[in-house]
């Protein structure tokens, strides 16, 4: 049957591409249970090696020991469960939801000897987005805090004074101030493989009060074995001279989308032919604007292009694996097909701060239902890298569509344009 319409040239100079991220999530839910707290020493007692103060969490009420300082918290059973809704806490550039309880028993203070503290959690590790801690808290004369936390993160959300690792790790820190005020003192932060947890997480601070510093180690074998990871850090500064001890679990927030950008599209060819080998669609878009940023990376999350013409929709993608970095180049290699019709694209920074972007489809690598449209009314493509994604129509206009590749179902085929 002949071809209505053989190939479909679009060059639109003027139009923009628009690059957003999806919209944060506005309701955390997180929840950790902690089965024992206990302390040996300073204001509890003689630091002698028999413990001063403990609580197993079994009479199914905080008081008189412990108070809710943020959020929620509940005795049940044998545990302490700190979970969501808490209160939003900014510190510095992330937004945390945090719920904690204070010990209302003793604080910390300069002066009055060592001290060993232990918690025991759950042997289940925070779920994405959240985290654990053991804390000492201060706020005067100036606000710090000081103590380990678990996490369960991404790069992106990771917490502020616990470093920028993804994954599970444990992290110690001390850290000055909220809000926009908020600074890190000290950080460090180590990663958690989850198989080598083998029985309760149990989270020590130990204090030597002639040098005031504090040791943080962790157990990942139900308080067996201690690993002490980090260096000694210094507390009690800027004339802090008391602590809080405080137990919780937060979900962090995750960080608000950049501002949208735009850059010119240059070309979306579509063609067809006879044998469905032969079958092309080229993608290219490049701006030579000097305030245009990365944020993500397809080496790490893959890619995907999705091209519609009127009602015909196919999703192209992109694997990781098939994407290599040099400097603020991405180039993505495929000439086998061995991951689908993408035989190369490439994701680029110039050194005048513009990005290059395009892609080459071709039939011999897979299969493409794409074809040029008749009559012709709509067109879209979605270039999504990670948490970006670029928005066309052939209408002249520039639109954001939520839809990525993963909420699509094959290569539907409608009557116009079909062989």
């Amino acid at each position: 049957m002949p071809l209505a319409f053989r190939c479909l040239r679009l060059v639109a100079a003027p139009l923009a591409l628009c690059l957003s991220l999806a919209p944060p999530s506005l309701a955390l839910t997180f929840s950790s249970s902690c089965d024992r707290f206990e302390i040996d020493g300073n204001t509890f007692g003689p630091a002698d090696g028999t413990l001063d103060f403990v609580d197993e969490f079994d009479s199914g009420m905080l008081a008189p020991n412990w108070t809710v300082l943020l959020g929620s918290a509940q005795e049940t059973g044998s545990d302490v469960i700190v979970h969501s809704p808490g209160v939003d806490v900014q510190l510095g550039p992330t937004l945390l939801e945090i719920s904690t309880i204070e010990n209302a028993v003793h604080g910390i203070e300069k002066g009055a000897g060592n001290f060993t503290m232990t918690s025991y959690w759950s042997s289940a590790l925070p779920g994405t987005g959240d985290e654990l801690f053991m804390q000492l808290y201060s706020t005067s004369p100036i606000i710090e805090a000081a103590g380990l936390t678990v996490s369960n993160t991404s790069s992106q959300g990771a917490t502020p004074g616990n470093s920028s690792l993804g994954g599970y790790s444990v992290g110690q820190s001390v850290t000055h101030g909220i809000g926009t005020g908020f600074t890190t003192v000290q950080s460090n932060s180590a990663p958690i493989t989850p198989a080598s947890l083998t029985g309760r997480l149990v989270l020590r601070l130990s204090f030597d009060d002639a040098t005031a510093m504090l040791t943080c180690s962790v157990s990942l074998d139900g308080g067996v074995t201690f690993q002490n990871p980090f260096q000694p850090m210094q507390i009690f500064n800027s004339g802090v001279t008391d602590y809080d001890i405080l137990l919780g679990a937060a979900g962090v927030t995750p960080p608000p989308p950049p501002p949208t950008q735009t850059i010119p599209l240059r070309l979306l060819l579509v063609r067809n032919s006879s044998d469905p080998a032969s079958r092309r669609v080229v993608y290219k878009a490049n701006s030579p604007r000097d305030n245009l940023k990365f944020f993500a990376g397809p080496t790490v999350g893959g890619a995907t292009l999705k091209v519609k013409l009127d009602t015909v929709t196919q999703c192209f993608a992109m694997p990781a694996s098939g994407w290599s970095r040099f400097g603020r180049t991405y180039t993505y290699a495929d000439p086998g097909g061995s991951h689908g019709p993408v035989k190369a694209a490439q994701f680029k920074q110039t050194r005048t701060g513009g990005i290059q972007n395009r892609a080459l489809i071709i039939g011999a690598n897979g299969p493409v239902g794409i074809v040029p449209p008749n009559p012709g009314v709509e067109g879209d493509t979605n270039f999504h890298i990670g948490g970006q994604r670029r928005v066309l129509r052939l209408d002249g206009r520039w639109h954001d569509r939520p839809e990525q590749c993963a909420d699509l179902q094959g290569v539907e085929r409608p009557g116009a344009g079909r062989l």
